[in-house]
């Protein structure tokens, strides 16, 4: 067992069930809102109540622990990376989200590029659903993406930084598929912070399909993206293509 995965299972054990509670409503209201989230806010929201002095001296403890930072534009605070990886291991609700299958593409199998061609449209049909990038890899040297639009929707995408960034992701797409390949195997794997070969600015969920045989499929968004929904959107893809 190795030192760093120690210290993240015992700092997991030591927050108090409050702590939880708190992180799980400040990342569920900022992924839906991408605006920093305020005690006042907190104190309607969460059951039990707690006053709002009580949240705020909790969101300290927090910020000291490297979970959560404070805004530069207001008292609320967001998500660390830290705070993300936290509430992926330990707090993300796996009840899928109801989606409506007729929303998606039923694949049945049938020539080599008849399929390929309803694998890429399938994959449109996420990146307009996700309102991210859906990416697809048919061998480490062969790839495709769409929804780059959709993306640069986003909130996040409005800072100039973040779209440099993400320029310079596109760029490369091609060699860090083929880098990562074989790498990202056969189970489902929601990649953030230094795991992430695409950069810690932004999030990525990659899974293999079983037909067409070793397609990579995956969505890259920002940190900020609705993980149960798109979770959701990947498996149940896998579960059409036949």
């Amino acid at each position: 067992m190795s030192f760093d995965f120690y210290i993240l299972h015992l700092s997991a054990a030591l927050m108090t069930e409050r702590q939880q509670n708190l992180i799980k409503n400040i990342i569920e209201e900022y992924i839906e809102k991408a605006q920093p989230v305020g005690s006042e806010f907190l104190s309607e929201r969460m059951e039990p109540k707690i006053s709002s002095a009580t949240i705020r001296n909790e969101m300290a403890e927090l910020v000291k622990s490297g979970y959560l930072e404070q805004s530069h534009l207001s008292a609320g605070k967001t998500p660390t990376l830290k705070g993300w990886q936290y509430y992926l291991d330990n707090l993300l609700t796996r009840k899928a989200p109801a989606i409506r299958r007729n929303n998606l593409i039923r694949m049945k199998t049938g020539k080599r590029e008849e399929l390929r061609e309803h694998v890429k449209s399938c994959a449109r049909k996420i990146s307009e659903l996700s309102g991210q990038l859906c990416v697809l890899a048919f061998s480490d040297h062969d790839f495709y993406y769409t929804g780059l639009t959709n993306l640069l929707n986003q909130p996040e995408f409005g800072d100039r930084t973040v779209v440099h960034d993400l320029s310079q992701v596109i760029d490369h797409l091609d060699k860090i598929l083929a880098e990562n390949f074989n790498w990202l195997g056969k189970e489902m794997k929601i990649l953030i912070g230094k795991e992430n070969p695409f950069g810690d600015f932004c999030s990525a969920i990659f899974t293999r399909l079983k037909s067409p045989r070793n397609v990579l499929i995956g969505i890259l968004g920002p940190v900020r993206m609705d993980y149960r929904r798109n979770l959701t959107l990947i498996r149940e893809v896998g579960k059409l293509i036949r």
